[in-house]
């Protein structure tokens, strides 16, 4: 069975002239998937259903290679699972002399030796462009802590004495509603402050910004509404 799968723009109304594509390399209207960019949430790609139908001799033609997935590394893994495991060929319109897996097969052993090599090549690929991402984002994040730049979520603000607000609650001292207004932090973030008192006072490791022992043994206990 012959398949085929591309993504067309949501702005693109010629849906049949990117199908027509896939006609003209001998692909069914009906087998073709075709999906909108922008339309759907990547997590809701339907390549993994694509992938399930797939047998053994199949063929599945691509408009780009890019389609099995963002990354080098996640391209190889689909490559390598539809070629080898499940035993199906790929095909790239338009870069058949490079993406077409049909080759190695017809060559036999030495197509297994080919097509071994070209998974291994792909994969330095795919290993290189992560030691570059992963490069470029140490560097970004050492330019951007030289200038100044806060890095990750920024700490919510409230009032200087939230630990004290809290404690006053879990004593019975104030109303919830009232440590909440007072703390000047959203009812989530207010409990989830809490949360981690309660925590600290458990393993007894919670210090203020003088480096002193706080004692929140109180914390222990179930707060008073």
């Amino acid at each position: 069975m012959i398949y085929g799968y591309g993504k067309v723009p949501a702005s693109d109304h010629n849906r049949e002239r990117h199908i027509q594509h896939f006609v003209d390399a001998g692909v069914s209207p009906e087998q073709v998937f075709m999906e909108e960019v922008g339309r759907l949430p990547i997590d809701k790609s339907q390549l993994p259903e694509v992938v399930s139908i797939l047998n053994t001799g199949d063929t599945l033609f691509l408009d780009d290679i890019d389609r099995l997935g963002i990354t080098y590394q996640t391209i190889v893994d689909n490559w390598k699972y539809i070629t080898l495991t499940t035993g199906a060929d790929i095909v790239v319109i338009g870069q058949e002399n490079v993406f077409d897996s049909r080759v190695f097969h017809e060559c036999e052993d030495a197509g297994k030796a080919l097509e071994a090599l070209f998974i291994n090549l792909m994969s330095i690929i795919a290993t290189r462009e992560r030691k570059r991402q992963s490069k470029h984002r140490r560097e970004g994040a050492a330019r951007a802590r030289e200038n100044g730049t806060i890095l990750g979520r920024r700490r919510l603000e409230g009032a200087e004495n939230i630990d004290d607000i809290v404690q006053q609650w879990v004593e019975g001292k104030i109303r919830p509603s009232v440590a909440v207004a007072l703390s000047g932090l959203k009812k989530s973030t207010f409990y989830a402050r809490y949360g981690k008192l309660k925590k600290a006072a458990r393993h007894n490791i919670l210090q203020n910004d003088d480096n002193e022992s706080l004692d929140y043994e109180i914390l222990k206990e179930q707060p008073k509404d």
